[in-house]
């Protein structure tokens, strides 16, 4: 993947780095006037950004061409720190956003205060970053969420009551997070409240366990 992402960026509609400096990162990353990156840029459906070991945050503007990314992958980048986007500015422009996955991302302690804006999201996956601690009470803003995966996320322990507000959440799986799982214990668990408008849809049935909690698309008769 390395080779491919290196010769051959812009492969139609998708982009994937993988194993790059942050200074190549960030030349194909970042539009460029003396090139025709920004056009390749703002055609990208699909964007995934793995294995960058020296990559810290994503640089200002990392975003402003990417006008019709639709789905956005971000693994195992050990020393990226999505936090620094502080006044949110940035997600804004992800106005066509619908899937988005952190995965293996030990500094994630909280996650992007811009991404409150990107409501055409439906789907949030959010696996193995053991500093996660809370959720965001602006959670609720994400008010075309269907499908949210909370995985292997030991340090988050409850959820806020904005989780009350995703009126369009249909499937909700929490796995490996055992204080999370037992606060979401069907009708005893302390969060049970701010989820359980989830089964009240005909389609939804929730599977719980002691190490899973999994809400899928079931008719409950």
């Amino acid at each position: 993947m390395t080779s491919m992402a290196s010769l051959f960026p812009y492969l139609g509609e998708d982009l994937y780095l993988s194993n790059v400096s942050s200074k190549l990162f960030q030349e194909k990353i970042l539009p460029s006037s003396s090139s025709s990156s920004s056009s390749h840029l703002s055609k990208l459906e699909y964007m995934c950004i793995t294995n960058l070991p020296d990559v810290v945050s994503l640089p200002d503007g990392w975003v402003s061409n990417l006008i019709s990314l639709e789905y956005l992958h971000i693994f195992s980048c050990k020393e990226l720190n999505l936090g620094s986007d502080v006044d949110g500015m940035e997600w804004r422009h992800l106005n066509r956003l619908i899937h988005l996955r952190f995965d293996g991302l030990p500094k994630l302690n909280s996650l992007p205060v811009g991404l409150q804006h990107v409501t055409t999201l439906e789907s949030l996956y959010i696996e193995n970053c053991e500093n996660l601690k809370t959720l965001p009470r602006w959670i609720g803003n994400l008010i075309s969420l269907k499908r949210f995966t909370i995985h292997n996320c030991l340090n988050l322990k409850s959820l806020p009551d904005e989780m009350r507000d995703l009126s369009s959440l249909q499937e909700l799986e929490i796995r490996n997070c055992p204080e999370l799982q037992r606060r979401c214990e069907k009708e005893t668990g302390q969060d049970w409240d701010k989820i359980a408008h989830v089964t009240k849809d005909s389609k939804i049935k929730r599977v719980m366990s002691h190490d899973t909690l999994h809400s899928s698309m079931v008719d409950a008769h």
